[in-house]
């Protein structure tokens, strides 16, 4: 079966016209994907339900070899499930690699891009020295994700993974790829088994850095710490829970005089405080305001007077200490 057509959206100045395409059952083991323009870690499994339907558009590039254009993961559908054959639209006539992977890339323009797809494509427009702005409208793709995607061209696997995985965001991804790969290493093996957030990543790559120089270490010698590992290996803790543990403990080391303060902060509370079971001194977080709230809860009339009279009783100078601990510590 022979067809012809004129592809849509060829507005584009590099998209060729659609060439005729010639339908045929090709073995599998003459077919292969495209290594620049297809990541094999992808699973296809989407595409399990049509793998068969959907014929694969190819194109010849040796007498007994043909290169997918648009196809790759019912191709690795139809090779998980043993099939020995499969419908293809072979491309007829003289079609560079160029012309292929605007085509391929058009032709997967209308739905939703895994992350390794948008990292794929993106760095092979790159590597064919289309400006981002170009990018942008062959792909669809936003500026601020093409030029993360830019600064990942020198990532090793292991980045992508955890961006494919969602363990890693990407814009912490590319300042992930600008550590050494030690460092790397040992931050990916952080962030593996807990749901960091967006957040808690950029905090994370911004204290690390700055502790292992101030401790003129580095950083995978502070993730493989007694501490960290403690706190990751303990079964008595939830996600969450070794996630604010961890935060906790690596705010407290880059900023030693905040953890000098929270100390004698848990100290004074500890021994002014009156009645445990009816009074909570509440700090600001980080102790960011010079501010204190007290909760008090008053079960009889008489609870009132005895409270706040026993409030009244604590010195000046453990109120300041309670309110501002950080302005106290610093005036020793």
């Amino acid at each position: 079966m022979n067809t012809t057509g004129t592809l849509p959206g060829a507005s584009l100045d590099q998209l060729p016209e659609m060439p005729s395409l010639n339908f045929a059952m090709l073995a599998l083991q003459a077919i292969e994907c495209p290594d620049d323009l297809y990541d094999p870690k992808l699973s296809g499994n989407e595409a399990a339900s049509y793998a068969g339907l959907v014929p694969l558009i190819v194109r010849s590039v040796s007498r007994d070899t043909y290169r997918i254009v648009d196809g790759c993961k019912r191709f690795a559908q139809l090779r998980k499930h043993g099939k020995k054959f499969c419908a293809c639209g072979i491309l007829q006539g003289a079609i560079d690699e160029n012309a292929a992977g605007l085509l391929r890339i058009h032709l997967n323009k209308g739905r939703p891009w895994h992350i390794r797809e948008q990292v794929v494509f993106v760095q092979w427009l790159l590597r064919e020295d289309f400006p981002v702005d170009r990018i942008g409208a062959i792909t669809g793709i936003s500026r601020h994700v093409i030029e993360h995607i830019q600064h990942l061209v020198s990532a090793p696997p292991t980045i992508i993974d955890a961006l494919a995985d969602g363990k890693l965001d990407l814009q912490p991804a590319t300042a992930v790829a600008d550590l050494k790969p030690a460092d790397q290493e040992a931050f990916l093996r952080l962030i593996a088994s807990l749901a960091w957030s967006f957040q808690t990543q950029k905090e994370l790559l911004e204290w690390l850095p700055e502790i292992a120089y101030n401790q003129n270490t580095t950083m995978a010698a502070i993730v493989d710490s007694e501490e960290v590992t403690s706190i990751l290996r303990d079964n008595t803790l939830n996600a969450p829970q070794k996630i604010e543990r961890l935060r906790t403990h690596f705010y407290s080391v880059r900023f030693p005089r905040y953890s000098a303060a929270k100390k004698e902060w848990e100290e004074c509370a500890a021994k002014v405080n009156p009645d445990r079971g009816a009074i909570r001194f509440m700090p600001s977080p980080g102790f960011e305001k010079n501010q204190l709230e007290v909760k008090v809860t008053l079960r009889t009339e008489s609870d009132a007077a005895r409270l706040f009279t026993r409030l009244a009783e604590i010195p000046r100078e453990q109120w300041k200490t309670l309110i501002c601990p950080m302005q106290t510590h610093a005036e020793d």
